[in-house]
């Protein structure tokens, strides 16, 4: 989990064409990195999804995540609750198999297991770990300016559904996660699937809830607080 540690119509969107500027070692992974964009052309930052992410302060979803690894027969499959805040980080509850949090803030990483132990770890202490937060949260934000610092951007649609590609850009982001993409209808996404080393796959596949943009409670503030 702290490896892996993640939306109207798109008809009209004109993105660029599959050629030599995508990238053939990448588009094994996705048909979508046949075509680069840039997050400043038109039909990119007026993209649902892109202007929906910019504008959104909180997002609450369940998810269903399966990681695939090479060497095993089977995925593992576990599901739960993500929140993500803009100001203050993203919070992954894990309900089953077992119950898991983690939380991801600028400065440090908590997670607390089925014990209630909570572990934490800062950021400072933890250079690789602060850039995937910085990434992670640009991703979710898709931050105009930061997004294209970290990866390079490629998108297509196909009727109506959507498809935004990221090749990070760091070496070192690279040795962990090769490409990422996110899939959706409209302007919520309704998947994020994440290439990794080693030929592991692990994809998250999202549900909104009614409360999805509320405010946050009083109890998911203190969940971002720092430990006592």
């Amino acid at each position: 989990m702290k490896r892996s540690i993640l939306l109207a119509s798109l008809l009209s969107l004109s993105l660029a064409q599959p050629g030599t500027s995508g990238d053939p070692e990448l588009s094994e992974y996705d048909p979508v990195f046949s075509f680069p964009v840039s997050m400043h052309d038109d039909a990119l930052r007026h993209h649902p999804f892109v202007e929906h992410s910019k504008t959104t302060a909180v997002v609450r979803a369940t998810f269903v995540q399966e990681k695939r690894i090479k060497a095993l027969r089977r995925p593992l499959v576990s599901s739960g609750d993500f929140l993500f805040s803009r100001q203050h980080g993203v919070r992954w509850q894990t309900r089953k198999p077992f119950t898991n949090t983690v939380v991801i803030t600028q400065d440090r990483l908590t997670q607390i297991n089925r014990h209630g132990d909570v572990e934490t770890f800062s950021s400072s202490r933890h250079p690789m770990m602060k850039a995937m937060t910085k990434v992670f949260t640009a991703m979710l934000a898709m931050d105009p300016d930061e997004v294209p610092r970290h990866f390079r951007v490629y998108a297509r649609t196909q009727e109506a559904t959507w498809t935004i590609g990221l090749a990070p850009r760091e070496a070192e982001m690279r040795k962990l996660i090769h490409a990422i993409v996110l899939q959706g209808a409209g302007s919520p996404m309704t998947q994020l699937t994440m290439f990794e080393q080693y030929g592991d796959i692990t994809s998250f596949r999202f549900t909104y809830k009614n409360d999805r943009h509320a405010p946050l409670t009083v109890g998911e503030q203190a969940a971002f607080a720092p430990a006592p």
